[in-house]
């Protein structure tokens, strides 16, 4: 018993103090209601108001409560506080080789009926069209000698009903904001929802690491000459082996531009990456090697890695795929 309770006094104490840490600036009465709202999402273990309310058991009404409850959400200005106090406080965690993942998602309600903002979205787990939400996910990732630490950074809901263009420019906001606040540490990682010209010209001009899955359907400048994907991929030296658990692979690196605009100009403006090649391989029953499928990543790193050899940059944008990441 003496246990349990020294361990429920260790968990208000640290509520207490994110409460603390993400109200700060909101008024008297708005840090109250968060701290209310915090405690009510825990007892009640939902995210329903009336439920919410009715774990506080208050004197007034369940009606006059879940209507305060309602009037401090409305309030604009207290969830973007909210939200730019956690993410200033987590971005103090970054440091220059943490990993920054973006990874949009989205939330299915395909039974829901007169939620605002409901709108038709694609499920990427049944790639079908349904009833629901996209997501703007952002998670730090840092190791540790325990292992991985992962803090979340951004979690954003955007509805189709929004104008066009709003969920990638929050994008970019987000991306400016954890760079101010980090000193623009850290290294953003994405999959490949993110080749896009418009996100390398952001990236490379506000001097970002990144590394980007990248997809095959695009034009490449190598050494001057404007080649297909594969064509400029094939001019790369898989000369590096490498293993990560059951995971064999070979891989090389090369030196290509994108275009910035997507039509052909005579003197387009180019964006130069490392582009890194990399096939799986296995051994039949006969221990001969035998290739598999190929995957690829843009990558453009940060200051102190600028001068390590092809073969340190290239282990290190792997060992974010051969952890998951991808």
């Amino acid at each position: 018993m003496k246990t349990t309770n020294h361990f429920l006094h260790n968990l208000q104490v640290k509520l207490w103090q994110k409460s603390e840490e993400v109200t700060e600036s909101l008024s008297v009465k708005e840090r109250k209601f968060t701290r209310d709202l915090i405690k009510g999402i825990i007892q009640s273990k939902s995210c329903i108001l009336r439920q919410i309310a009715q774990s506080h058991k208050e004197t007034i009404s369940l009606e006059d409560t879940c209507k305060r409850y309602r009037r401090h959400l409305s309030k604009p200005d207290v969830s973007s506080t909210l939200s730019e106090n956690h993410l200033r406080q987590q971005c103090r965690k970054i440091n220059r080789d943490s990993l920054i993942i973006f990874d949009p998602s989205d939330i299915r309600k395909e039974y829901a009926q007169k939620m605002e903002g409901l709108s038709v979205v694609h499920d990427g787990s049944t790639g079908k069209s349904c009833k629901g939400y996209n997501i703007l996910d952002a998670i730090n990732v840092n190791e540790t000698d325990d292992g991985l630490r992962i803090a979340p950074l951004v979690s954003e809901l955007h509805t189709n009903e929004e104008d066009a263009g709003i969920m990638k420019q929050s994008f970019f906001d987000r991306i400016n904001d954890i760079q101010i606040h980090s000193n623009n540490q850290g290294i953003f990682v994405m999959d490949r929802g993110y080749d896009d010209r418009k996100v390398f010209s952001y990236l490379t001009e506000h001097d970002a690491s990144f590394i980007i899955r990248a997809k095959r359907g695009r034009m490449l400048y190598y050494q001057g000459e404007e080649l297909s994907f594969i064509e400029a991929a094939k001019k790369a030296k898989l000369k590096y082996r490498y293993q990560s658990g059951k995971a064999r692979l070979k891989a090389g690196m090369i030196r290509v531009g994108i275009r910035k605009d997507p039509h052909p100009k005579k003197n387009p403006v180019i964006i130069y990456l490392d582009l890194v090649v990399a096939r799986y391989t296995s051994r039949d029953t006969e221990g001969i090697e035998c290739d598999k499928g190929y995957f690829y990543l843009y990558c453009n790193f940060p200051s102190h890695l600028q001068t390590s050899s092809e073969q340190q940059k290239i282990e290190r944008a792997l060992s974010f795929s051969s952890a998951g990441f991808f």
